[in-house]
């Protein structure tokens, strides 16, 4: 179990007393905070949480000023070769423009949700084609209703190859190229879109961090240097409460490495996981305030970071509180908190110390989203 030191518990406790003044803050609206420093601000949704529930789409609504949605996925917008399901997708996006809130596509290429009759299929032309119709057909269908797709999820994995593209089914069937393949595809079927390559743990100062992040920054050069047209970079900024790995310094340097390429960068999938805080709800809430204050307060302090997108406002439809994944579940079985707002939609210590960081950002000047 992570351990406070007493300068964590001190930095804690200032924190604590701007609570009062912070939550008023928060009373406006995050967007609105956010878009007074030049920046957006969002969250992602799903159906259940902003469609199919009143209270949580109320507190979107007046939180955000862009979302994402998990609904536009291969493996579930085409489950069969030439059959499409985006009743979801079309009920959120729906939703959303009634809101007049703008919306970013997640995530056209992922390599955990290729449909299986791609996977298994046959490499080379027939796999590029199929994977070219997807991308075409999606991205051609909402064109101008989706601000910026995040074309390509999560392909960077040190170590597996020279490239530093992560061996999965897309690499192996569509080839290497087909970062490039889907991008122009994109492109060209909506050419006012921005367009996205979208990864985590480029906070992380370990030796896999580092190598992370060399690959990515690799990947990012070689798309940049080939007329590849790449918007944006999402940092997914998935965090472990304590930030016990965060390199603040090479952090810093990296965001400047990534802007110099003349891309803006968003916050893509912003959370923090309490598994290893203590079970005291007041001290566990705080430190995770703490360390959405301490990670913003470094990445708003790059002018290229544009936006911030939370992966869900409230605890009640976090994934982290679904607990599928064994690594979100606490030890003592307590329910996590990871979000800015509990399972009863009131604002916690996270949404002040999110408030402080956003109002605190340097000034944005004709910041594209």
């Amino acid at each position: 179990m992570f351990k406070p030191s007493r300068r964590t518990l001190l930095r804690l406790a200032a924190g604590a007393m701007l609570m009062p003044a912070l939550a008023r803050a928060a009373e406006v609206g995050l967007a609105r905070i956010a878009a007074s420093r030049g920046l957006a601000f969002g969250t992602m949704i799903e159906p259940r949480s902003a469609t199919g529930d009143g209270a949580a789409g109320q507190l979107t609504a007046e939180n955000s000023g862009l979302v994402t949605d998990a609904q536009f996925h291969w493996a579930a917008t085409t489950p069969s070769p030439g059959a499409e399901t985006l009743v979801n997708a079309d009920r959120m996006l729906a939703w959303a423009e009634h809101q007049h809130l703008s919306v970013r596509g997640h995530a056209l290429l992922w390599h955990l949700q290729t449909p299986d009759w791609w996977s298994r299929g046959d490499a080379g032309a027939p796999a590029r084609q199929a994977l070219t119709t997807h991308v075409d057909k999606l991205v051609r269908r909402y064109a101008g209703r989706i601000s910026c797709w995040d074309v390509v999820n999560e392909v960077v994995r040190a170590g597996d190859r020279a490239d530093g593209l992560r061996d999965s089914p897309l690499v192996r069937l569509a080839g290497a190229d087909y970062v490039d393949l889907a991008f122009h595809t994109a492109h060209a079927a909506d050419p006012l879109a921005r367009l996205a390559c979208n990864d985590y743990g480029m906070e992380v100062g370990s030796r896999t961090g580092l190598a992370k992040r060399a690959a990515f920054l690799k990947l990012i050069s070689r798309l940049k240097a080939k007329g590849v047209p790449l918007t944006t970079v999402g940092i997914q900024s998935h965090l472990d409460v304590g930030l016990p790995d965060f390199d603040e310094t090479g952090f810093r340097a990296f965001l400047r490495e990534v802007a110099g390429h003349g891309v803006d960068i968003v916050l893509s999938e912003l959370d923090v996981t309490d598994r290893t805080a203590p079970m005291d709800i007041t001290l566990r809430d705080q430190m995770v305030a703490d360390t959405y204050r301490r990670y913003l307060d470094v990445a708003l302090d790059e002018p290229k970071v544009s936006a911030v997108v939370c992966w869900g406002l409230s605890d009640r439809y976090s994934w982290i509180s679904d607990l599928s994944l064994p690594e979100h579940r606490r030890t003592d079985g307590a329910p996590p908190r990871p979000c800015l707002f509990d399972q009863a939609f009131q604002a916690k210590p996270a949404c002040a110390a999110v408030a402080a960081a956003l109002a605190a950002a340097p000034v944005r000047i004709g910041s594209p989203i």
